[in-house]
């Protein structure tokens, strides 16, 4: 939902007073905009609102060069190992499945540092919504690859995985298909003279988390499994393999 001036009775703080005047050249260009395309949806923009899709913009940038830097950082320090363990092993599944979750998120990261795509618009979100789904298939897959050899290629534990894998995949594609067909129907640029390019989203940004439930579902699913397996063989600290698998399965589930 965007911000709206006529939701509170207070005042905003006048952008280019206070805290707000480290932007003072992005909104210089809000002055001149007509009255007359101040609103979108009856709801009247103000300074503040341009200020929101600004600090968005930013904040969206800075957090991808940060994590590329990171990212980067990690597949320099570690990239002999990644050479001696991975490129030289031999193809299998587990390795290309290591390599879409390794530098999909990297060229991803990339893309969205660069800034060039307009927040909020039809690129912006299908760029996320592409190397999302590949990163979490990678993963999810290489999960189950796991699990089933915890299981001991348990034919039930197989069909487990299946059925909640493929509800999964179609809950998914059905509600984002439905979500962003909406969305992308009813999408308004911001006006040329705006200090960002952008689109309004028409619809309640809520109903974009909802896609993630199937996603969550099915990963509790993974990181039940993985758990309970895992503490089954005992102490931890008596199987660093064990350890390290339900270490890992603990860290991608929290984040």
């Amino acid at each position: 939902m965007l911000p709206s001036s006529t939701a509170s009775t207070r005042s905003p703080p006048h952008p280019f007073t206070s805290h707000h005047t480290r932007y003072p050249h992005e909104l210089a260009h809000w002055r001149s905009i007509p009255r007359s395309i101040q609103k979108h949806d009856s709801a009247h923009m103000n300074e503040s609102d341009v200020l929101f899709f600004v600090r968005t913009a930013r904040r969206q940038s800075i957090h991808s060069i940060a994590s590329s830097a990171w990212l980067l950082y990690d597949l320099l320090t570690t990239f002999d190992q990644e050479v001696e363990f991975v490129w030289r092993s031999a193809n299998t599944l587990p390795k290309y499945l290591y390599f879409v979750s390794r530098y999909g998120g990297l060229f991803g990261q990339f893309i969205y540092a660069t800034g060039r795509l307009p927040i909020f618009c039809q690129g912006d979100y299908m760029s996320s919504v592409a190397v999302l789904s590949c990163m979490i298939l990678a993963i999810e897959m290489s999960l189950m690859l796991r699990i089933d050899a915890l299981y001991s290629k348990s034919r039930r534990i197989r069909l487990v995985l299946s059925i909640g894998f493929m509800a999964e995949v179609v809950c998914a594609v059905a509600m984002n298909t439905a979500l962003y067909h909406r969305a992308f129907r009813d999408l308004k640029q911001f006006p040329p003279n705006w200090p960002i390019k952008g689109c309004f989203v028409p619809i309640n940004r809520l109903l974009f988390k909802l896609g993630w439930v199937p996603i969550l579902s099915f990963e509790t699913l993974l990181f039940s499994l993985n758990a309970v397996k895992c503490i089954s063989y005992g102490p931890l600290d008596h199987a660093p393999l064990i350890y390290r698998l339900f270490r890992d399965g603990t860290a991608y589930f929290a984040m």
